[in-house]
């Protein structure tokens, strides 16, 4: 996941570490808004963080198996 979202010009991965929270801001896109197309369009629920205002997803059994559609997902949300 970590590596797809580098991919994304407009995002700036914030949790670049072995960990299983993965977060991301944008100096160009609002979060929050991101966060609601995620939610709304493809069924990804994204968790907001204040400062900075970015966004965060934690993989967990329920959605590992699918994080290779997280980020097409996330890009058509950018997009």
């Amino acid at each position: 996941m970590r590596e797809e979202i580098k991919k994304i010009p407009e995002l700036i991965l914030i949790s670049d570490h072995d960990t299983i929270c993965v977060s991301f801001t944008s100096q160009v896109i609002n979060c929050v808004a991101l966060n609601d197309l995620m939610t709304k369009n493809h069924k990804w629920p994204l968790n907001a963080i204040q400062f900075p205002l970015s966004s965060h997803i934690v993989v967990t059994d329920a959605n590992a198996g699918h994080w290779k559609e997280f980020a097409p997902a996330l890009k058509d949300c950018v997009s």
